[in-house]
């Protein structure tokens, strides 16, 4: 039986995923330029070809990968579940971050300021949802770790 705060966890990362492809498909639909430039690729705008860089409504797919790998592993119950959900805080203050530099980013001919400014909210709250469920789901699996003690009895 699994935690009701793992399956939230779990649900907030798969919805992180599917927001992501979401604007990753609108990225390469209007051409926006990449937000993480890899080498000498300066200016280089994502196509549907090229997912490893992120685009400003979606981060790099390296990000999608520890995503899923961690929504995967979360379930577990052992070391490798609670690392698994360390990593998913770890990621959710890293989206927030990226959120509040769409939000701050000055508006470029390329991409609307409506946009930067609503990929910035929406990946604020859904990085927001990711962090507190991981401390929530943090503290659930210490209190489940934790022996029952009997109650007092008067005597």
């Amino acid at each position: 039986m699994r935690r009701p705060t793992t399956r939230r966890l779990v649900h907030v990362s798969l919805s992180i995923i599917g927001v992501s492809i979401i604007g990753f498909a609108l990225g390469a639909i209007f051409y926006w330029p990449s937000q993480f430039v890899l080498g000498d690729s300066a200016g280089h705008n994502v196509t549907a070809g090229n997912p490893i860089q992120g685009n400003v409504t979606s981060p790099p797919l390296p990000m999608w990968i520890v995503l899923a790998l961690c929504a995967f592993f979360a379930r577990g119950r052992h070391w490798v579940g609670v690392v698994a959900v360390v990593v998913l805080g770890l990621l959710g203050v890293v989206i927030i971050n990226g959120a509040l530099g769409e939000i701050y980013t000055p508006p470029s001919p390329f991409v609307p300021r409506a946009v930067l400014i609503a990929t910035g909210v929406v990946y604020g709250l859904l990085g927001l949802a990711l962090l507190l469920s991981s401390i929530a789901d943090l503290v659930d699996r210490v209190r489940a770790r934790r022996p029952r003690r009997p109650p007092r009895t008067a005597l």
